[in-house]
């Protein structure tokens, strides 16, 4: 069973990276 930890990293990893990407579209990358 995977401890909240872990779970939260790979959550809070996925939106960094995602909130990057969405930031490279709006500045018209």
């Amino acid at each position: 069973m995977a401890s909240w930890f872990v779970i939260l990293g790979i959550v809070v990893i996925i939106g960094v990276w995602v909130f990057l990407e969405w930031l490279d579209l709006r500045a018209g990358k």
